[in-house]
């Protein structure tokens, strides 16, 4: 018979082995990074790391205008996966649990085992939702990034997406000192701004791809406002909006920031319109005010152009059309008297309303995910109403300028 002594020593011991065997078992490898995973910023963007098996890896954001897709080689350092960009950036990548990640940025002076300030959590994400790329090595690459950017434009509206595009910034080109402005602003105003339908609060987002955008809380969490374009210039952010109208964010934290409004008509940058206080906002529930600028279905910039109706045999209509234009407006030209109405068009998710002076609605909607239509309401109609009519419209330029403005 064993003693109780001899007993308690065999359970010790087979306690460390164990022990140390859960340890071995549970220590970090290459293998716990394999796949795609998904990285809300604080901009407000989000990036999406592919980290693929032969020692390359891959990223783009969505949410903005920047396409292009960011390329580089990984290393395992330890228990952090260390992605060296060739843009220069670096990131360090730990594991929390199973499918979850801490993700550190470094710029390419630092040292991508240490310490930094800009962190972000990240999850694992459904490689279906990116089409059909993979993460297996030598299985035609080149294709499988270029699936990333399929849905970066729409048919309707290419060559203005195209414009577009070309002028966003890559996230990893962004300075140390333009770090701070990144993010979400508030401003509270007693009058519209940016040619914004109505007054209150404005919030603003400048991203990490050049861009800003604009929300207003009173209009719920499915509208957002107007995109722009920012960049940094003697100490300050310069924002130049598509109507012409330019802002100029500055100051510090320990004074206090301001937003310097400029009409285009204004000179840039020494005589605002009008100066705001604004203020840096963190929390959570200010990114629901710009939901529909995240999405990548459609966006404001879709929207704008002439719209004509079009048949089931392909034949364009041109008797009669829709003009959107920025900052709210919309006309309406009817057929056969030629009058052309004023309205005012309010964005949603997958849909924009239109407003018409004589009381009546319209709507282009997204249908299918790739295909807008025209959707009509009789004068004050409700707005739970059914349309009277919805056809399928399509993007032209006119070949000359048709409709009055007639008073009523």
């Amino acid at each position: 018979m064993w003693s109780m002594r001899t007993v308690t020593k065999l359970l010790f011991g087979l306690i460390i082995a164990l022990s140390f065997s859960l340890q071995a078992s549970a220590a970090i490898t290459k293998k716990d990074f394999y796949g795609y995973w998904e990285i809300p910023e604080a901009s407000g963007n989000t990036c999406y790391v592919i980290v693929k098996r032969n020692g390359n890896a891959s990223c783009f954001w969505a949410g903005g205008k920047y396409d292009k897709i960011e390329k580089g080689s990984w290393s395992l350092v330890g228990e952090r996966l260390i992605i060296n960009w060739d843009g220069g950036y670096k990131y360090g990548l730990e594991k929390r649990d199973k499918d979850n990640i801490v993700r550190y940025q470094f710029t390419a002076d630092q040292d991508p085992t240490g310490t930094t300030t800009d962190i972000a959590a990240g999850n694992r994400f459904n490689r279906k939702m990116v089409g059909s790329m993979k993460t297996e090595p030598n299985k035609d690459k080149e294709k499988d990034d270029k699936a990333l950017g399929q849905d970066v434009s729409r048919p309707w509206n290419r060559k203005v997406m195209e414009k577009e595009r070309s002028l966003a910034r890559s996230p990893f080109s962004i300075k140390n000192e333009e770090k701070n402005y990144l993010g979400y602003w508030e401003i509270a105003s007693s009058r519209a701004l940016w040619g914004l339908v109505g007054n209150g609060t404005y919030y603003m987002n400048l991203d990490s791809m050049g861009n800003v955008t604009t929300a207003q809380k009173d209009w719920g969490e499915q509208h957002f406002g107007q995109l722009g374009l920012w960049h940094y210039e003697n100490g300050e952010i310069q924002i130049k909006w598509p109507s012409g109208d330019k802002a100029i964010l500055k100051g510090n934290k320990e004074q206090g920031y301001v937003l310097e409004l400029f009409k285009p008509d204004d000179e840039f940058p020494d005589h605002p319109d009008t100066t705001k206080e604004i203020r840096k906002r963190e929390d959570p529930q200010i990114k629901t005010f710009f939901n529909a600028a995240e999405t990548n279905v459609i966006s404001m910039l879709d929207y704008l152009g002439y719209w004509y109706e079009a048949g089931t045999d392909g034949k364009i209509d041109m008797s009669h059309h829709i003009e959107v234009e920025r900052w709210g407006h919309c006309y309406r030209v009817d057929s056969p008297s030629g009058e052309k109405v004023k309205g005012n068009w309010i964005m949603s998710t997958d849909h924009m309303t239109m407003y018409w002076e004589d009381g009546k609605r319209s709507a282009l909607e997204l249908v299918g995910g790739n295909s807008l239509y025209l959707a009509t309401w009789p004068a004050n109609s409700p707005e739970n109403a059914l349309p009277t009519k919805k056809v399928p419209v399509d993007k032209r330029v006119p070949e000359e300028k048709i409709g009055e403005i007639k008073q009523h």
